[in-house]
C-alpha cells in the first residue's frame, strides 16, 4: 500500500502488473479499489496504479472535501502522483468524478497523457442538473440504503455519516459550480490532442446523450460510445463488456 506525498495530502495507490502504466481514477463515493475487476484484467497487459483519490479510502486529509475547485485539485494530485513514479506518460482511465479528472489531466499535462478513456462523463455541469438533484439527494434516506452496490460499497467504507456527507459536499460543490456556468473541461476540450474515447450510458440522466455529444464534438480526437439500455452504472452492469471493449481500443491506439 505505497503512498505519495503531494501538497496538503497523502495519496496511496494500489498497483499491479506490468508493462505500459494505466493510471485508473475511481468515482465519487469510490476508493481504488472499487474497481479491482478492470484493474486485475489491465493489469494482464499494463502496469495499473489504482490510487485513492484525495480524502477518498486511505487517502488523506479527510473527510473529503469539495471547495470549488475540487477537479483541479485532484487533476494536480494526480500528475504529481504520475511524477513521482517516475512515468513519463500514461493511458488514464477514469470513471464519472474520475474520468473528468482524467481529460483535466490530459488538458493540463498532454506530455503525461498517451490516452483518455473517460466512463460516464460530461465536461460541463449542466442546468438541467439541479433538476435532478433532488431526487439523488434521498438515496440516503431508503429503507435498505444498502439495495445498489454503489451505496452498500460506500456506506460500508464511510459509514452511513461518512458516506451523507461527502455526498452533501460534492452536492453543494456542483450547486456553485452550474451557478458559475458549470464548466469543467468542456471550455478547453478542444486542446485534447491524445486519442480519447468517452464511454456513456444511453439511458443517463446525469450525463445525457446530448450531453456526450456535445462533448465529443467539442474534443479534435474522441469518439463516443453510448452504451444501450444502460445508465450512469456502465461498471456494474456491463463489467465485462466494459474491460474488453476497453482494452481492445487502447490496442487500436
Amino acid at each position: 500500500m505505497p503512498q505519495v506525498q503531494v501538497k496538503g495530502a497523502e495519496i496511496y495507490y494500489d498497483e499491479a502488473g506490468t508493462g505500459a502504466p494505466l493510471l485508473l481514477l475511481h468515482g465519487l463515493l469510490e476508493t481504488g479499489r472499487s474497481h479491482a475487476h478492470l484493474m486485475q484484467t489491465f493489469a494482464r497487459q499494463y502496469r495499473v496504479i489504482a490510487p485513492d483519490l484525495r480524502g477518498y479510502g486511505r487517502s488523506g486529509p479527510g473527510p473529503r472535501t469539495f471547495p470549488p475547485d475540487f477537479y483541479e485539485r485532484d487533476t494536480a494530485d494526480m500528475a504529481a502522483l504520475l511524477q513521482h513514479l517516475g512515468i513519463g506518460q500514461a493511458v488514464v482511465m477514469g470513471v464519472a468524478d474520475g474520468a473528468e479528472v482524467a481529460l483535466l489531466l490530459a488538458i493540463r499535462h498532454p506530455g503525461l497523457v498517451r490516452a483518455v478513456v473517460a466512463v460516464s462523463v460530461t465536461g460541463a455541469l449542466h442546468k438541467s442538473l439541479l433538476d435532478v438533484l433532488p431526487t439523488l439527494d434521498t438515496w440516503d434516506a431508503l429503507p435498505d440504503p444498502g439495495d445498489t452496490s454503489l451505496r452498500a460499497e460506500a456506506i460500508r467504507e464511510y459509514g452511513l455519516d461518512g458516506a451523507r456527507t461527502i455526498w452533501r459536499g460534492w452536492a453543494g460543490a456542483v450547486r456553485g459550480m452550474i451557478a458559475d456556468g458549470g464548466n469543467i473541461s468542456m471550455a478547453e476540450a478542444g486542446r485534447l490532442t491524445c486519442p480519447v474515447l468517452i464511454i456513456n450510458g444511453a439511458d443517463d440522466t446525469l450525463n445525457t446523450p446530448a450531453m456526450s455529444h456535445a462533448l465529443a464534438q467539442a474534443i479534435p480526437t474522441a469518439e463516443l460510445h453510448l452504451v444501450a439500455d444502460v445508465d450512469q452504472q456502465i461498471y456494474n452492469k456491463r463489467r465485462q463488456w466494459l474491460a474488453d471493449f476497453v482494452l481492445n481500443w487502447l490496442a487500436a491506439h
